[in-house]
């Protein structure tokens, strides 16, 4: 019997040490639970807000993408007062126009889907090519 009682000892040492890293690590993990819940709100709040940035954008590009096409249907009446080869070039660049703007309105309309990571990106290009648009448009302005 004098035997066992080392054995015995060493096993409840060992288990005693156990409890306490177990105990060590259910207050880590406990800390890291929260942790991931406090991101996932956090996370779940930026989606929100990306979607509520993305339908407000959307309703602004859709909005100028029809100005647009409104100032295209006008550029379409005017004709240009000069020679041929100027009404030609005129009409050509009115219609170059009018591709871009719908290739814009497409763009806008199938970005439903794009990632929030990607949606900052997207954004600033699309923005990029608004404005090209409206370059294109006093350009065409002062060519008349």
């Amino acid at each position: 019997m004098k035997k066992y009682i080392p054995i015995f000892a060493t096993i409840a040492l060992i288990i005693a040490c156990s409890f306490s890293l177990f105990a060590q690590e259910n207050k880590k993990a406990s800390k890291a639970r929260k942790e991931v819940v406090e991101a996932q709100r956090e996370l779940t709040a930026a989606e929100r807000d990306s979607v509520a940035d993305f339908e407000q954008f959307k309703k602004e590009s859709l909005a100028s993408i029809a100005e647009n096409q409104t100032k295209i249907a006008a550029l379409k009446v005017k004709k240009a007062k000069e020679t041929k080869v100027a009404s030609e070039k005129y009409n050509k660049d009115v219609l170059a126009l009018e591709e871009k703007n719908e290739a814009l309105r497409k763009r806008i309309i199938e970005a439903d889907g794009t990632e929030m990571g990607m949606w900052p990106s997207f954004k600033r290009q699309f923005s990029s090519d608004m404005n090209d648009i409206g370059r294109a448009f006093k350009e065409i302005g002062d060519d008349l």
